[in-house]
C-alpha cells in the first residue's frame, strides 16, 4: 500500500501524486513544486510550461480545489497516474467557479518526482493518453 509521505529514494506514484493534491488544496506551492522534479511539463486546456517555478506560479494564482475521485496507475520506467478529479475555484469571480465539475489528470512520476502534470477536459482524454481503454477499472 503506499503512503501519502513519500520516501525520495523510493518512491510511491500514487501516494505521490495524493499527496501532490493535499499540497495544492492547502495553497502550498513549495510542496507542491517540490514533489515535482526540477523539469517538470505542466499542460491543459489554456497551454503549457514547465518547470518547478511553474508549479509554484499556478498553485499560487490558481486558486483551485482538486478532490481525487478515482485512480489509474499503468507501471514502467516513468509510471503514469491517471486521476478524475473533482474541481472547483472557490473564491474566483467567475459564475460557477466555485461549482465542482470533473475533470481528469494525467501525471507521469519518476525517480526524481512528478515529471509532467496534464489536465485533460475529460476522463476518457486522460485514460487515452495513459494508453487504457475507457472502460479501464480503476485502482481505488
Amino acid at each position: 500500500m503506499c503512503m501519502t509521505h513519500i520516501n525520495r529514494a523510493a518512491p510511491c506514484p500514487t501516494g505521490l501524486v495524493h499527496a501532490w493534491h493535499d499540497a495544492v488544496n492547502r495553497g502550498d506551492a513549495e510542496t507542491a513544486a517540490g514533489l515535482c522534479g526540477p523539469n517538470v511539463r505542466v499542460g491543459g486546456p489554456r497551454g503549457g510550461s514547465g518547470g518547478r517555478d511553474a508549479v509554484r506560479a499556478w498553485v499560487g494564482q490558481a486558486g483551485v480545489h482538486l478532490v481525487p475521485l478515482r485512480t489509474w496507475s499503468v507501471p514502467g520506467t516513468t509510471t503514469t497516474v491517471v486521476v478524475e478529479q473533482q474541481a472547483s475555484w472557490p473564491g474566483r469571480p467567475e459564475p460557477g467557479a466555485g461549482e465542482a465539475r470533473r475533470a481528469a489528470s494525467v501525471f507521469r512520476v519518476t525517480d526524481a518526482g512528478i515529471s509532467a502534470i496534464l489536465r485533460f477536459a475529460d476522463l476518457p482524454g486522460a485514460l487515452a493518453d495513459a494508453g487504457l481503454p475507457a472502460d479501464a477499472p480503476a485502482d481505488e
